[in-house]
């Protein structure tokens, strides 16, 4: 809009004019008047350029925008620097703008309402309006109008202060308002805000709970909840002081219902803003009736927990122990304060990740595994467990039950039927020696005892003659030096043959009967036993025997001597001719067990042999010069038996042997 332009008009005493008549014209104005006049005229001009300057000053560093706004045409006119910068344009640019191109389209038709009141009407504020600057964004101000007339003509003036800042926090505000509100009504619990002890807004559980409409309650005091005015004195007033103290607080207390019976709560407050404590506060309200009458059920359940004599404890899903009874305690032999600090792994020797997945699995299906007792004893125990899932959680309920004497009763019986199993093989192998091994030396006896029957009567009837002649000499002469001597060695082999036979049968049934005595073995000094009885052999054939050290075990010695005495001397039997004997003994403990092994460098056995060179009176080259009757290995496998041990070859043909030995190891 142009500045209006003022024109000073001349008086008329001035304009150079005569009468027609020729007259003498009246007298002119002095001098002096005419230079005042215009002295005033030129001081009101300067004054009004002077405030006009002032007011264009104020109005470009104006720190809100400013505009004008021609209401009919809705132009925008004369913004201000501020302006400019906050739609993001030139003033230029904004003159050539109406009212509609800065308000979003969402709110443009109400918004103009604003800018075409009556001139009458008092000015308007209008707080945190949306304004869209020239790229597209959208800011907050807080606008104030007024509007007058120039020349007849309409326009409103707009200035516009920046409210972004304060249009975020408002939003943020009731954005948390109503995410307060949604949370008042959301919870599962009564929840109330008070201001100086006064019901501010509560929600409908907390209503349920006391009976009451919230318009019942909103703008009472909490007093009116408590059953006497003497127990919000003493309770109440309390709870406040602690509040303010502590900055929270959690309290049972009994409240009034409604219709007038206690009911128990448990009731927690807190500051709605710490900080802002004159904002109130917020208490949560929970009818704990029917948890008092859990926790008596719990109470009883814990206690029968607690006393049953089955070992109990629960699991975390870190394996973890959560909470135990006293059987467990006791079974493990530590408190439950020490238990709930340890994870399963702790106690459990043999509960391996796949065993427990498994377990989860197939549910409550019992599995075996050891634990280890605080005093480092290891028993086995069989292991119930029930998995559970609480609250997007994994738990396990875990029963345990010591199965040592179980076991014991099963190993006996294991041992049993494996004694059992022995001596019916033994039983048979002896059946078979009867029927064939001692057979064969009986016939040799009877063929042979025959012959020499024969030859007795070859002699009775040389010797019938009165005098024989010297081709009958010559016959009993034969008879005598051949038949019979080839008979009685015959005869004396078989003999010795059965006399050795039984005399094995007579050394492996005694090996059942003869005691026992358990006690460490220290291995090292046994050895250096057995091979210094069998120095002499060693020597003869030039054997190089290599002892490394070994780890001790339990036993009984000489039984364990016996053992390693019959493994070295097979060794020292089986060489080959063409290689010197070497024979390489060593040890060491595998968990429970010492594994003992002896390897020669000899003949080697073929696999199918594995487990027939065990048997009684099998023989691994019968036709061989090696002596013996096949006992050995057999005496060996019987004595370990009864030391709860094992043996087993490895072997390779003309590559040499390894017999592997295992005993128990020293706890």
């Amino acid at each position: 809009m142009e500045p209006e332009k003022f024109e000073t008009a001349k008086p008329a005493s001035l304009k150079a004019s005569s009468p027609k008549d020729g007259s003498v014209p009246p007298t002119a104005p002095t001098e002096p008047s005419l230079l005042k006049l215009f002295e005033e005229l030129m001081y009101a001009r300067l004054q009004a350029e002077e405030n006009e300057q002032k007011f264009r000053a104020i109005f470009e560093n104006a720190q809100d925008g400013i505009l004008l706004v021609d209401c009919q045409t809705q132009r925008l006119l004369m913004p201000n620097r501020q302006m400019c910068r906050l739609l993001g344009c030139s003033a230029e640019e904004i003159e050539t703008m109406t009212l509609s191109d800065i308000l979003p389209a969402e709110v443009s038709e109400q918004s103009l309402r604003y800018f075409n009141y009556p001139a009458e009407d008092r000015p308007q504020q209008i707080p945190c309006h949306p304004i869209r600057c020239k790229d597209g964004k959208v800011f907050y101000a807080d606008i104030s109008t007024a509007q007058f007339l120039i020349k007849g003509v309409s326009y409103a003036m707009g200035i516009f202060r920046d409210a972004t800042e304060r249009k975020r926090l408002l939003d943020e505000d009731a954005r948390q308002q109503g995410e307060l509100d949604a949370v008042f009504q959301a919870v599962p619990v009564g929840i109330c805000h008070l201001k100086n002890r006064v019901f501010i807004r509560v929600n409908k559980i907390f209503c349920d709970y006391l009976g009451y409409q919230p318009e019942e309650l909103i703008g009472r005091a909490i007093s009116c909840l408590y059953p006497t005015q003497e127990d919000f004195e003493y309770w109440g007033k309390s709870l406040y002081s602690r509040l303010q103290s502590q900055g929270e607080v959690t309290e049972e207390l009994t409240f009034r219902h409604k219709d007038g019976r206690p009911i128990n709560v448990l009731l927690r407050g807190a500051y709605l803003n710490p900080l802002e404590r004159d904002k109130g506060e917020l208490f949560a309200l929970t009818d704990i009736t029917d948890r008092k009458r859990v926790e008596q059920e719990l109470q009883f359940t814990q206690f029968a927990v607690d006393h049953l004599t089955t070992p109990m404890f629960w699991l975390n899903s870190a394996k973890q122990f959560i909470k135990v009874n006293e059987a467990a305690c006791r079974l493990l032999g530590y408190t439950a304060e020490e238990l709930l600090r340890m994870n399963v792994s702790d106690i459990d020797c043999g509960w391996a990740a796949q065993e427990a997945a498994q377990n989860q699995r197939v549910g409550q299906r019992p599995f075996e595994t050891r634990y280890k007792a605080k005093d480092g004893r290891i028993f086995p125990v069989e292991i119930t467990v029930s998995p559970l899932r609480y609250k997007e959680q994994d738990y396990h309920c875990v029963f345990a039950h010591d199965i040592s004497e179980r076991k014991a009763y099963e190993s006996a019986r294991e041992k049993l039927l494996r004694e059992l199993r022995t001596k019916n093989e033994e039983l048979e192998s002896i059946v078979f020696v009867a029927s064939h091994d001692l057979r064969g030396p009986l016939v040799n006896i009877e063929g042979f005892a025959g012959e020499l029957q024969r030859a007795i009567e070859e002699i009775k009837a040389l010797l019938e003659h009165s005098e024989p002649s010297a081709e009958s000499m010559e016959i009993l002469r034969q008879i005598l030096e051949n038949d019979i001597r080839e008979s009685l060695h015959f005869i004396s082999a078989g003999t010795a043959k059965m006399d050795s036979l039984l005399s094995g049968l007579l050394q492996l049934s005694r090996l059942g009967t003869a005691p026992l005595r358990f006690e460490p073995i220290r291995m090292n000094l046994l050895l250096q036993m057995v091979l210094g009885a069998m120095r002499y052999e060693i020597r003869r054939l030039h054997a190089e025997v290599a002892v490394e050290d070994l780890p001790d075990c339990m036993g009984d010695a000489i039984q364990i001597n016996q053992v390693f005495s019959n493994l070295i001397d097979n060794a020292l039997k089986y060489q080959r001719a063409e290689e010197p004997l070497r024979i390489r003994i060593s040890g060491h403990i595998d968990k429970n067990e010492v594994i003992y092994s002896v390897q020669d460098n000899g003949i080697g056995i073929a696999p199918e042999h594995y487990d027939k060179i065990f048997e009684i009176f099998h023989r691994l080259n019968p036709d061989g010069p090696q002596k013996g009757e096949g006992l050995g290995l057999t005496i060996v496998r019987r004595i370990l038996d009864r030391l709860e041990g094992r043996i087993w070859v490895e072997s390779e043909l003309g590559r040499g042997s390894t017999f592997f030995v295992a005993l128990p190891s020293v706890r």
